[in-house]
């Protein structure tokens, strides 16, 4: 399990992202993703672009989605690249985001000899009704996490991330917002009204102060964190596995 927003020690690619409806993605190489198609095809072809004769010993390759996104995304790049693993992404827990539709992209992976990572990962507070626009870039929605009250919630969610990569068999689990494993800001009339930027700078401030603490201070999500990586350690194989 690692604490961090990307797998990029594990060679994820850096487009992996996901891709708002109707838009196709661009590769930072220069190349041009087909318009032509589907987007999951524009998107995998970008894949197949960057990984095609790529000198890759030792070094592991993913992309992927997010739970929300159309699978389609997913099949498309577990039957048509070399890809080593399939990336979800988990945020909302609303709908079938997770209870169904996490396993299915592990199927999927599976199915074409893939591995599954979950590159990021954090509850998103939300109503259905805000599940609109690009969910993996609302800064008004991800602002909501900064306050304590959510703490418990975090708890929860860290605890069955960790059950659900155990059942998943997970290469890797990385939690995005890892600066709440040290603290939170109190909601009150004076931060209610605050813009995403001032939270979140309260925010890192907080947990700053607890990582330099002697010790360090963490939340209880922190805790959970902790508790949740030492079970993985445990039961982590040799090394080699890869």
């Amino acid at each position: 399990m690692g604490s961090h927003s990307r797998s990029w020690g594990t060679g994820s690619l850096g487009y992996e992202r996901s891709i708002p409806p109707g838009r196709s993605p661009r590769a930072t190489t220069g190349h041009h993703a087909s318009l032509n198609g589907p987007p999951e095809q524009a998107f995998t072809e970008v894949a197949q672009f960057v990984t095609n004769g790529l000198d890759r010993r030792g070094v592991r390759i993913g992309a992927g989605a997010g739970s929300w996104d159309d699978l389609a995304y997913f099949r498309s790049l577990a039957q048509h690249t070399s890809l080593d693993y399939l990336d979800a992404h988990i945020y909302p827990v609303n709908r079938d985001y997770v209870a169904d539709r996490v396993f299915r992209i592990a199927e999927i992976a599976r199915g074409s000899g893939k591995r599954v990572v979950i590159g990021e990962s954090w509850l998103y507070k939300c109503r259905n009704s805000e599940l609109t626009g690009n969910i993996a870039a609302a800064a008004d929605l991800f602002a909501r996490d900064v306050f304590g009250f959510w703490e418990p919630l975090d708890e929860g969610f860290v605890e069955v991330m960790g059950t659900l990569s155990h059942a998943l068999k997970v290469d890797i689990t990385s939690f995005f917002w890892s600066r709440y494993f040290f603290g939170y800001i109190e909601y009150n009339d004076r931060t209610r009204r605050l813009p995403p930027a001032e939270l979140f700078r309260l925010a890192n401030e907080a947990a700053a102060r607890n990582m330099l603490a002697d010790p360090p201070c963490l939340t209880r999500s922190g805790v959970a964190f902790q508790k949740v990586s030492a079970s993985t350690a445990a039961s982590a194989p040799s090394p080699g596995r890869w």
